[in-house]
């Protein structure tokens, strides 16, 4: 709907199935939702965020100047050194410009857009990785159906529940893992207290 529902910062991994790391795993909880109310889903990346738009402008005006000199100089040659090289021609691709065309080829207007997609390069989300991959689930029983002292359901008597079985789902960091010991411990006590 075109509004910013969360934001991260940290080191993204690019995979021959999409991004990955832990900004996309913080945020993926929103995507998922999204895509599940078959709502549109993109992400803004920000690929160079210790620079801002006008520094990343002159440093490649700077490095067009330079390179002006090398006949032979490609339009990938002014990513080198900026960026990975596995993501010199996606950038490019995006920005509209012919990987390998000759660097004469960027003028203003091109300088402009490839700082514009370095910077906030948007990307359709079309998918998750699946449940099979997930790292952590969202949903789950309601946490006003447990008592949150023994874990026991308030509706199943001597039904206990704990970690994901519950709609709980924390940030990258061990948070699930310790709702996961936390409730366990309570719900597994309180069960044994029954027999």
């Amino acid at each position: 709907n075109g509004r910013m529902a969360a934001s991260d910062t940290g080191e993204l991994q690019i995979t021959n199935y999409g991004i990955s790391g832990i900004p996309v795993f913080q945020v993926s909880r929103y995507i998922s939702r999204a895509l599940y109310e078959k709502q549109n889903a993109q992400v803004m990346i920000d690929f160079l965020p210790e620079l801002e738009e006008a520094s990343l402008r002159e440093l490649f005006s700077k490095k067009l100047q330079h390179l002006s000199e090398n006949q032979k100089a490609k339009t990938e040659d002014l990513l080198t050194g900026i960026l990975h090289t596995k993501l010199i021609p996606e950038i490019l691709r995006i920005s509209g410009i012919r990987f390998s065309a000759k660097l004469n080829m960027i003028k203003g207007a091109e300088l402009t857009r490839l700082c514009e997609v370095i910077k906030s390069c948007r990307l359709n989300i079309s998918d998750t990785n699946g449940f099979d991959n997930a790292q952590v689930s969202a949903g789950g029983v309601s946490l006003k159906e447990v008592d949150m002292e023994t874990m026991q359901s308030c509706i199943t008597k001597d039904l206990y529940l704990a970690g994901e079985l519950l709609d709980v789902d924390g940030i990258c960091g061990g948070y699930n893992l310790q709702w996961a010991w936390a409730t366990g411990y309570l719900a597994g006590k309180h069960a044994a207290s029954d027999l």
